[in-house]
């Protein structure tokens, strides 16, 4: 088929998407229907590291990937040929996905994932890939530096998040929060609609210990300045009774003697 023909598919689902009123498009995709969006959930544990990435692809791209998933032409989707879209889809995805832990880099392997097809506007279909992923954390008591990044479909425009958290031990540090804004792509704020977060990168320095033991606090206050103590006064044994016995020993030898210790917020005579 040439090029001419594979557009023309596109071109009608344009028109009909021009022609839709506005109150048929109860359930439009809030940022356009372009709009390819990515969202990664980093968990950090006790011995592995967990992500969530989440594809929400608008109406048109969910369009043309339909076209890719059906592959005898019979405009639907079987279950063969969304088996065969995922085999090739998901490791290509995961191969996008980069996490590095004390600047080595970590293996993130898919463990499952789901395929839906929300309802958009005009009823067109969207698309929803959940992908769940692991990778292995190693031991020890030391903290770890933590980079993640998500290079999947970089100039397409859409809502890219990424949150880290916890699940054991403690997170120290982190360049981005462990709250999300758009429950998991769910709901878009509609105050950030015009100027979506484009977020794609996390660094993060993550303990196994929790966060009140001895071992989380050095880790996390290493590199802090030190506050030295306070000079403690000296003992009782070597200051001399009351400033009246140094004024008389300053007196005798016309000096202050080195010993002579003054309580706190009386002034030093004068001779």
């Amino acid at each position: 088929m040439n090029r001419k023909h594979r557009l023309r598919p596109v071109f009608a689902l344009l028109l009909a998407l021009l022609g839709l009123s506005l109150a048929a498009a109860v359930r439009a995709h809030p940022l356009g229907n372009f709009t390819i969006s990515r969202y990664s959930a980093v968990t950090l544990g006790a011995e592995s590291a967990e992500v969530l990435y989440i594809l929400d692809m608008a109406e048109i791209p969910t369009y043309q990937e339909r076209q890719t998933m059906d592959s005898d032409g019979d405009g639907t989707i079987g279950a063969a040929e969304e088996a065969a879209y995922l085999a090739a889809t998901v490791p290509a995805l995961a191969a996008n996905l980069r996490l590095e832990v004390d600047g080595a880099a970590v293996l993130l392997t898919p463990q499952r994932h789901t395929l839906a097809f929300p309802p958009g506007q005009g009823d067109l279909p969207t698309l929803r890939l959940e992908l769940w992923l692991s990778a292995p954390l190693p031991a020890g008591d030391n903290a770890l530096s933590v980079v993640y990044e998500d290079g999947n479909y970089p100039d397409r425009l859409g809502w890219r998040e990424v949150v880290v958290s916890a699940a054991a031990g403690t997170l120290l540090e982190s360049s981005v929060p462990a709250a999300d804004l758009s429950d998991q792509l769910r709901a878009y704020p509609a105050d950030l609609l015009q100027a979506p977060p484009a977020v794609s990168r996390a660094e993060a320095r993550f303990a196994h210990r929790p966060s009140g033991s001895r071992g989380a606090r050095e880790q996390g206050s290493r590199g802090a300045r030190k506050t030295p103590p306070a000079p403690r006064p000296p003992p009782a044994s070597a200051r001399t009774s009351s400033p009246t016995c140094c004024r008389a020993r300053w007196t005798r030898r016309r000096r202050w003697p080195r010993r002579c210790w003054w309580p706190s917020g009386w002034a030093r005579p004068t001779p």
